[in-house]
């Protein structure tokens, strides 16, 4: 009786099973119908993270990240090296897992990580891009906006030049960890949003501080110091300051390297200051660096050695090999400026000047946005805009803003043409005309 009984029971079970297997056919078709419509589900990854996130050569890193797969169609999701794989001109990735393995915290629980070593490398910033693939090896789309699907890492060589104190105060704003906290914005592209350009923030804090409040009223997406952040690298005064007065700013806050910020002013004879540019390093890391916000990208490049040599040429044609929309930060310009060229030696930089200039044009760079000269100046050249952001401590109060001027300039980014608006000590503000200044007309 009791096998017969087990007997009876075998159809039914089998049945209940062929159920079973349709509604979870039927539930993945309702999901893949939704995918399909883009109502109520979409394949996403969120809170991608690299730790530590500034290593060295030989140290190893953890990458994570939070896949939300509802229809079950991710099998494989991998970290892939940018840079690395230009570096080695072949495809470099690492595999992720959620299987409780290889630093992977928990299995199953939708965050993918891998813990792995770092090769030798030259010190820079170095983007990793999740990418996620089907059981066929194909990869997938995601709705993921590009820039929340990458993480940067900084790989740092050793040698230090500046105090543990000013290290510590320089962490937090260092390329990597604004880029995190820029990323926490989901914007996509279109979607309109505002940055601050400025420059030349030393000599008179004063000054500085009063911009700084325009810019927390103006709330913009984030701002960019286009460099001379102190006066001299070798005076530790001068750090302190400048980090002391943005310690409270809570916006996303970028910097680039000026030419005072690796020029020893102040070295007694017989003293030695760091290498040109070293200790700004060690404070906020690699001098040329990139991060993609709301369809652009934005592009960092270090002229206060008044050079771009041409590895950093090579770096920066493959950065700028993008669909999205391209703006570049440097504070010295370039001498094919020629207006700005005949102020004299010291105001342009000269070497790899040419072709940066045809490679922006080239690669259609929108804006280039440069410091160092203290004034307020539009130029173009071969199709490419470059505006002068003026001065936020340094120049001169006053109105005559092509002569030696303090202002900040603000940046409506959206679908349409970029436009500025320019920003005075007062507060008082202006839109920039870009013919009528062109032309020397003035506001």
């Amino acid at each position: 009786m009791i096998m017969r009984a087990a007997i009876e029971r075998r159809p039914r079970e089998v049945m209940n099973m062929r159920k079973r297997g349709i509604l979870r056919t039927a539930a993945a078709a309702v999901i893949l119908l939704l995918v399909a419509a883009g109502i109520g589900y979409a394949l996403n990854v969120s809170g991608v993270k690299i730790e530590p996130a500034v290593v060295r050569p030989g140290g190893d890193i953890l990458v994570t990240v939070k896949v939300d797969d509802p229809a079950h169609e991710v099998a494989r999701v991998a970290a892939v090296s940018v840079e690395f794989t230009r570096m080695y001109d072949r495809h470099i990735e690492q595999a992720l897992n959620d299987g409780g393995r290889v630093g992977d915290a928990r299995a199953g629980d939708g965050v993918w990580s891998r813990r792995f070593y770092i090769p030798a490398a030259p010190s820079g910033l170095y983007h990793f891009e999740i990418a996620l693939f089907d059981a066929a090896g194909s990869r997938i789309t995601i709705a993921t906006a590009p820039a929340a699907a990458t993480a940067a890492l900084e790989i740092r060589d050793a040698g230090t030049f500046s105090s543990p104190q000013l290290r510590a105060a320089a962490a937090r704003w260092r390329p990597t960890a604004q880029m995190r906290k820029l990323q926490a914005i989901h914007r996509r592209p279109g979607e309109a949003f505002d940055f601050v350009a400025m420059g030349d923030s030393c000599y008179h804090p004063d000054v500085f501080a009063t911009f700084l409040k325009i810019v927390a009223g103006l709330q913009p997406a984030f701002s960019v110091d286009i460099g001379d952040i102190v006066d001299g690298e070798d005076d530790p005064w001068e750090w302190s300051r400048f980090l002391t007065q943005i310690g409270h700013i809570n916006w996303p806050f970028f910097v680039v390297l000026g030419n005072h910020d690796i020029w020893p002013w102040r070295t007694p004879p017989g003293g030695t200051g760091s290498p040109q540019g070293r200790l700004f390093e060690e404070l906020f890391g690699p001098t040329d660096y990139y991060f993609d916000h709301g369809g652009f990208r934005f592009v960092a490049m270090d002229t206060g050695r008044f050079a771009v040599s041409p590895e950093r040429l090579r770096w920066l044609d493959k950065v700028l090999d993008t669909p999205l929309r391209k703006i570049v930060f440097m504070h010295v310009p370039p001498v094919v400026i020629t207006k700005w060229a005949q102020f004299g030696p010291g105001n342009t930089f000269s070497v790899g000047a040419q072709e940066f200039a045809d490679m922006a044009a080239a690669k259609h760079v929108e804006r280039v946005y440069v410091g160092h000269l203290h004034i307020l100046d539009i130029a173009d050249y071969k199709g490419v805009r470059y505006v002068v952001t003026g001065a936020v401590g340094q120049g001169a109060p006053g109105r005559d803003l092509r002569r030696n001027s303090r202002h900040l300039v603000l940046v409506e980014a959206g679908p349409g043409p970029l436009r500025e608006i320019i920003y005075l000590q007062d507060g008082t503000a202006f839109v920039l005309d870009p013919e009528k200044w062109i032309a020397g007309k003035g506001q």
